[in-house]
């Protein structure tokens, strides 16, 4: 009995490798994540629903100031919705929380829904994939300000983001806007 027990464990352990979240390529650098995005943009979770077979979670977002490669032909939607399957083996975005600023990076299905997964998020410091949104405010200060003044860019002639710093008056003037609320 125990060995069939054990062999049972091993089995769901060797199946949920093979059917666990699998990404193409996940960006390395936050100037890879921006430019492999169909849209960025800092924003707050004020609700969530499922849908009937809670496949799919679906965040209502107040957006926070930036918003960055929406395309010129669309309307803004309102509400301001994102989606994600709630599957980590579809690669879904984990549990965002209600209240909390994040950096969502995201692509457009081809229903016109924005959607979010784990594949496409904003990395660590290391350069290691990052499991989840990042919270905007804890983001290195370098990308926030990038994301601020509107450095990234995705032109084949500027692979990378301006590596000027900004001047503490153009954070302060570009943050008037973004901060979180006291």
């Amino acid at each position: 009995m125990r060995t069939f027990v054990l062999a049972c464990a091993f089995a769901a352990i060797i199946a949920s490798a093979y059917a666990a979240c699998s990404c193409s390529k996940q960006p390395t650098t936050a100037q890879e994540a921006f430019c492999a995005a169909d849209w960025v943009m800092q924003a707050s979770i004020f609700a969530e629903t499922f849908n009937k077979d809670r496949t799919e979670i679906t965040y209502h977002v107040t957006r926070q100031g930036l918003f960055y490669k929406w395309p010129e032909s669309r309307k803004e939607p309102f509400p301001l919705t994102v989606v994600s399957s709630t599957s980590a083996d579809d690669c879904g975005e984990p549990k965002l929380f209600l209240g909390i600023s994040y950096l969502l990076i995201g692509t457009f299905d081809s229903e016109g829904r924005m959607i979010i997964n784990s594949c496409l998020t904003m990395p660590k410091k290391d350069g290691t994939a990052s499991p989840s949104a990042a919270q905007f405010w804890l983001l290195p200060l370098q990308v926030r300000n990038n994301l601020l003044l509107k450095k990234f860019t995705c032109d084949a002639a500027e692979a990378t983001a301006q590596p000027n710093a900004a001047t503490a008056e153009d954070v302060t003037r570009a943050t008037q806007t973004t901060t979180p609320a006291s």
